[in-house]
């Protein structure tokens, strides 16, 4: 019989001796007896609240004995006083019996949830982590929303990575904090497969500031995202030099807009012949990443000598789409090109060299006219202006 199940049977025979008892015509030793009785009933429905001086009766219950026991009205709060008591919770997750049978209480999850001190305590413990990381029911009880739970864990570096190596079925115990899960080639080629595991990573956040620096864990989302298998490319080095991967990746908006908020993976793959092509042949690619905030400012600052005049509100993604394919054409060719483009019937002051590149159009920023005209440009020519008017123009300078 468990501690819980003899409690319940003792509290149902006191009741029920208790009952019968009438004090007008019960004896002096009757009364006697009854007194004794309602004094052991009342402790033995107290149990003792289970504090640090009873670790051990924690330690021996089920989870589903420490269900019934919160779910107890009389013993609820009991519950609830062990998870705000400042010496018996650091005890409890300190030993990895009593929390390994606590992560699978879901009603005890609950209460710690409702509790800022004894939350605290848990999320901060790594003994803790490893063990509800590691069990379904704790997992599913926390959920992957808005809770206090999951919240805090997403805020700490050591219990959201305990929390993704538990989903993509990893020993948590093995990844001390997201720098190790992000490094792990093995861990991320799991968490990047489990579907719950990447949106708790999300495109913010503790465990998303980790993963965008690691060439290791941004080669697996970038392959999930894109419906490929994560375990075939160990970073974006080889990500970039494969042309299924690229190719995958210019197509998807998901990867695209993954890839467009980490800086480290966009300079591997534009430092990539590869990669860069495959990259600034695609509408798609060229509308996500210079239409991002992150990824713009980062490849308009490896084109720090192309200048806009005036850069008006019409045609903005053609504008940018050509702004991507002049830096893919300008880093794979070596030499030297200035550029004025303005709009038909404007003319320019001075033309010089080769006037090749010289380029009028109806409307000059049509993605497809400035697609064919960017795929055309070579750094073999020289021409240099100035439109004399406000018209829709900007002039190109690039030096080698």
């Amino acid at each position: 019989m468990s501690l819980l199940d003899f409690r319940n049977a003792f509290i149902t025979r006191l009741n029920s001796r208790l009952a019968a008892i009438n004090c007008a015509t019960a004896s002096d030793n009757d009364l006697l007896l009854a007194g004794a009785m309602f004094k052991q009933l009342d402790a033995v429905n107290k149990i003792d609240p289970i504090t640090i001086d009873a670790l051990r009766i924690i330690e021996n219950m089920s989870a589903a004995e420490l269900d019934a026991y919160a779910l107890d009205p009389s013993s609820r709060m009991h519950v609830q006083n062990i998870i705000k008591d400042s010496a018996a919770m650091p005890a409890l997750v300190q030993s990895t019996a009593a929390i390994n049978a606590i992560a699978g209480s879901a009603e005890w999850i609950k209460l710690i949830a409702a509790d800022a001190g004894g939350l605290s305590v848990v999320v901060g413990s790594t003994t803790a982590m490893n063990a509800i990381a590691a069990n379904a029911t704790a997992r599913n009880t926390i959920g992957t929303g808005t809770g206090t739970f999951i919240t805090a864990i997403k805020s700490s570096n050591m219990a959201i990575a305990k929390l993704l190596a538990g989903y993509a079925g990893v020993t948590p115990a093995d990844y001390a904090d997201m720098t190790v899960l992000a490094a792990s080639n093995a861990a991320m080629n799991a968490v990047a497969a489990n579907a719950t595991a990447r949106n708790l990573i999300g495109n913010a956040g503790t465990a998303f500031d980790q993963v965008k620096v690691s060439p290791v864990a941004m080669a697996k989302m970038l392959a999930a995202l894109c419906a490929l298998v994560p375990a075939n490319y160990a970073d974006t080095t080889a990500f970039a030099a494969s042309t299924p991967a690229m190719t995958a990746l210019a197509a998807s908006t998901d990867g695209l807009n993954f890839l467009a908020l980490s800086t480290t993976a966009i300079a591997t793959l534009f430092n990539n012949n590869n990669a860069r092509a495959t990259l600034w042949a695609s509408d798609t690619a060229a509308g996500v990443l210079l239409n991002n905030t992150t990824s713009r400012t980062y490849l308009t600052s490896l084109c720090s000598q192309i200048t806009f005049y005036p850069f008006s509100n019409t045609n903005q993604l053609a504008k940018k789409v050509w702004l991507l394919r002049v830096y893919a054409i300008y880093t794979s060719t070596a030499g030297n090109m200035s550029w004025s483009y303005c709009a038909a019937g404007s003319s320019f002051n001075s033309v010089t060299g080769n006037t090749t590149p010289y380029y009028k159009s109806t409307n000059p920023f049509d993605i497809a006219a400035t697609q064919a005209k960017a795929s055309a440009l070579t750094l073999s020519s020289t021409l240099s202006g100035a439109a004399p008017d406000g018209a829709q123009y900007f002039y190109l300078q690039m030096e080698a």
